[in-house]
């Protein structure tokens, strides 16, 4: 209702100009309230139980591609932090193994990027190639990377809903309602590498403008909103690790005191 009202608004604005209406009507009409959504960031164990479901299509399924598929493209979204968007419409000559780089052309807000990947995400988009090659041995290196039995590429509707799959046979989600969703491994990766640095003693707020260009964000205040959850799950595991620990550390101050 929210996205109809914009469309009348800007419509109204157009009409305005043109002097073909006195004022714009659909100012009148107040935007709903809408519910933040907080995305669901996926634990390793989770992420390894994806992988592991998508797996399962490479057994079911032995002669197709689709298993090889879902797991490179699950992992790599993952890894590189990626939209689905871009990694859908990834082609073959925008994978460079020599330079271990993604080209990402005419993304969200019409950005272009490079993007490194680890050793690992190479190993993983080399093995989903060979096979591709193997499976569809007559292609071009601007074909669509990721493609499927019956399309030269895979439509994101139809990942999102192949993912919702495995992550209701990982017990992860319902088959109705809302739930984790496969854009939740762009912000998984996010706070990973923040969760990642702040282990390793950097300052995260200097490391956010890196982010936010790998991430191919328009501005720093897009990155920002995983500092907030990325403290939270710090706060998470402190007040665990006092939950677990303080009564073992409190009996021992206890004897300590004793002693003097």
């Amino acid at each position: 209702k929210n996205n109809r009202l914009k469309f009348a608004r800007g419509l109204f604005r157009y009409l305005e100009r043109l002097d073909l209406v006195p004022a714009n009507p659909a100012l009148q009409i107040p935007y709903l309230k809408t519910r933040y959504y907080k995305p669901h960031i996926y634990s390793l164990k989770e992420l390894h139980q994806i992988l592991e479901e998508a797996r399962e299509f490479k057994r079911r399924y032995p002669r197709r591609l689709i298993g090889w598929a879902l797991e490179a493209m699950i992992f790599l979204i993952y890894a590189c932090g990626l939209r689905l968007s871009e990694a859908t419409n990834l082609r073959i000559c925008d994978v460079d193994f020599e330079e271990s780089a993604l080209s990402l052309w005419k993304t969200k807000f019409h950005k272009e990027r490079l993007v490194p990947f680890s050793p690992a995400a190479a190993q993983m988009l080399g093995a989903y190639l060979a096979r591709r090659r193997k499976i569809y041995p007559r292609h071009s290196s601007t074909d669509r990377f990721f493609r499927s039995a019956t399309n030269p590429s895979y439509a994101p509707g139809t990942v999102e809903g192949l993912f919702r799959g495995i992550l209701c046979r990982c017990g992860l989600a319902k088959p109705s309602g809302r739930g984790p969703r496969i854009h939740d491994l762009r912000h998984t990766f996010a706070v990973h590498r923040l969760y990642k640095w702040y282990q390793e003693g950097h300052d995260i707020h200097n490391k956010l403008p890196l982010l936010s260009t790998y991430m191919g964000h328009t501005a720093i205040e897009c990155t920002q909103v995983y500092l907030t959850i990325t403290l939270d799950l710090l706060r998470e595991a402190d007040r665990r690790f006092q939950a677990a620990f303080e009564p073992v550390t409190h009996e021992a101050l206890s004897r300590a005191f004793k002693r003097l």
